[in-house]
């Protein structure tokens, strides 16, 4: 009985650490994938957007802001950080480390600011 008792304060001691961990990265929204990068979208707290991208399931690039422009507002919608995100694992993939984005590149992708 005691052993069965242990599993469960374990196993909830488990869950809220893992409550925990998804409530200091935001909410996810979409991710995708290409070859070995996975891009995942999160809300920051001003309602802006960022982006975190994932190489083989290790965090390499934590982006909460409009990557080439002055500041730290994001993006202004779930899209726009996705179109970033993708142009970025794209740039990654083709061996361009790291990948930095310019005020042109935003331009070609139609990002307002």
């Amino acid at each position: 009985m005691k052993q069965f008792n242990w599993i469960i304060l374990f196993s909830f001691l488990l869950l809220l650490c893992s409550k925990q961990a998804e409530a200091q990265v935001g909410i996810m929204y979409r991710t995708e994938k290409t070859n070995q990068y996975t891009s995942a979208i999160f809300q920051n707290k001003d309602r802006t957007f960022g982006y975190t991208i994932l190489e083989n399931g290790k965090k390499y690039i934590h982006q909460p802001s409009i990557p080439g422009r002055t500041g730290s507002r994001g993006f202004k919608t779930k899209q726009d950080a996705q179109k970033v995100a993708t142009f970025v694992m794209d740039k990654m993939n083709k061996g361009v480390i790291p990948p930095s984005v310019t005020e042109q590149d935003l331009k070609t992708l139609n990002i307002g600011k």
